[in-house]
């Protein structure tokens, strides 16, 4: 028989997408009856207030002690109307406060308040209380203030390092978690050196503000020290007393997957290993390449395009940089 064309083919697909129901051939007969009752307990009400919450809070506590391994399984299949987040909510209100369930009624609180109250630390709970017992109308927001008040600050929560776990993702988050540190760092350090830069080079001046050497001791090492940490970092350009040894290249990587990046490195190894070069010829290139490729990388500058190279650069001559780091 063919199907009818104008039926409605969203009840067939209801029909089909509906869940077996739920095999209660491994229960016992006590805990099939106890189940089947609180499934249609949660059918039949419904409002669910705060009374409500702790029936139903008692009910899947229990259906969760009687069917601990098949708990997901029933809820799915048999419970109608409200999610296993709610009924997680509810078990955990009825869990904590079953022996103070008076004091809570009388609270008079929506349910979504007695959840945020039933997670929080024994001392909110009992100012929330003390509060009532003084007379005074707590509200959904005082709730949500005190617990607030009396949550442990994040600092003092003992956390596990993803990277502890170990694995590729253990491994993965220890890159992350190094590399984070290290970008800050180097960040940090860019923008000091930016800022004696510029307390070096006045607007408009034709040369350094200072003496050579002071100039040399006021750079030299900053650039030398972002030239190399850039280097370790990115795992480009970076040499290893480990390669002579191994005789294969550090980790396979010397090749910079940015241009812009790497003309910034050539920069700062100029700069840090130019305390042989004039004042004139130092001013040059700090005033033409590093101070905007420096601008650049810590987000002041619009494009990389807009530098040109005062010196030549490796691709150009075929030369290493001057300064190039060796471990």
């Amino acid at each position: 028989m063919k199907d009818n064309p104008f039926r409605n083919d969203s009840n067939r697909k209801a029909r089909r997408s509906r869940p077996k129901p739920f095999d209660y051939g491994s229960v016992s007969l006590a805990d099939r009856q106890a189940l089947q009752g609180y499934a249609e307990q949660v059918r039949s009400i419904a409002r669910k207030g705060v009374e409500e919450v702790f029936e139903l809070g008692e009910a899947f506590a229990d259906a969760k002690a009687r069917l601990p391994k098949r708990y997901e399984e029933w809820f799915r299949k048999e419970v109608t109307g409200i999610t296993t987040r709610t009924a997680s909510n509810y078990i955990g209100v009825y869990e904590r406060f079953n022996e103070r369930r008076e004091q809570i009624v009388a609270l008079g609180l929506k349910p979504s308040s007695l959840y945020k109250l039933a997670a929080a630390p024994e001392p909110a709970i009992e100012e929330v209380l003390g509060r009532a017992e003084a007379g005074e109308k707590v509200l959904g927001a005082d709730v949500t203030r005190i617990v607030r008040l009396h949550a442990e600050p994040a600092d003092e929560v003992e956390r596990v390092s993803p990277a502890d776990r170990g694995g590729p993702k253990g491994f993965k988050a220890l890159l992350a978690e190094r590399l984070t540190h290290w970008q800050r760092e180097w960040t940090e350090r860019a923008t000091e050196l930016l800022d004696v830069l510029d307390d070096l080079v006045p607007p408009g001046a034709s040369g350094f503000r200072g003496t050579k050497p002071d100039v040399d001791k006021a750079i030299g090492l900053r650039s030398l020290w972002l030239h190399v940490e850039l280097a370790r970092m990115t795992g480009a350009s970076f040499a290893n007393k480990a390669d002579d040894r191994l005789g294969v290249p550090y980790m396979q990587g010397r090749d910079w997957p940015s241009e812009p990046w790497r003309l910034l490195h050539h920069s700062l190894g100029h700069v840090g290993a130019a305390s042989s070069w004039s004042k004139g010829k130092l001013f040059e290139e700090v005033t033409g390449t590093l101070i905007p490729r420096l601008r650049w990388a810590l987000g002041g500058a619009s494009s990389p395009t807009e530098f040109d190279d005062v010196f030549p650069t490796p691709d150009e001559d075929g030369s290493e940089d001057s300064a190039e780091a060796d471990e």
